[in-house]
């Protein structure tokens, strides 16, 4: 059984995980600073359900708050929304590193649990050394292979611009 913290007023939300109080131990939090509150007396759940909208602070404001305690870095945050908004959708792919997934309202409770277990397995399998949100970090090529490669390019298209040119004043018109 998951212990989950949902953020949020949405009675049809709370009604649904309410019913399904097999596959889920439920804590709910009407808004951002009382579910912090409560993560701060000691509460750990498994993982964290949140409306996009709150009245205050959206989803993703309340995702960096948690996930700047130390404790929560690696508890899944999963964003919810009750509307199809692809503003919303764009902001939580944008914030990779705070939201793990976003889902739209009515969701499948048995897919979700899936993800949650998933998310759990993912962040218990990474190294305490490493942040998670460092995985999602871009790649970037060092000054010097950088500055390598465009001068063998130079080079390289120099030796062929010649061999045309050559090619071009050599043939008699």
């Amino acid at each position: 059984m998951l212990n989950l913290l949902y953020i949020g007023n949405n009675s049809d939300v709370i009604s649904t995980f309410n019913d399904l109080t097999s596959k889920f131990k439920f804590h709910q939090s009407p808004n951002g600073l009382k579910a912090i509150t409560f993560l701060k007396e000691g509460n750990k759940p498994d993982a964290i359900v949140c409306e996009s909208h709150l009245q205050g602070m959206n989803g993703i404001e309340i995702g960096k708050m948690i996930r700047s305690i130390t404790e929560f870095v690696k508890t899944p945050f999963i964003i919810f929304s009750c509307e199809n908004d692809p503003k919303i959708i764009k902001a939580a792919f944008k914030a990779r590193s705070i939201v793990d997934d976003i889902y739209e309202f009515p969701f499948d409770l048995d897919k979700l649990r899936i993800r949650i277990e998933y998310l759990i397995e993912y962040y218990n399998t990474i190294n305490d050394k490493k942040k998670p949100d460092s995985a999602f970090k871009e790649y970037k090529v060092p000054f010097l292979k950088r500055s390598f490669d465009i001068i063998v390019s130079f080079f390289v298209t120099l030796v062929f611009i010649s061999n045309i040119i050559i090619c071009c004043n050599s043939n008699p018109s």
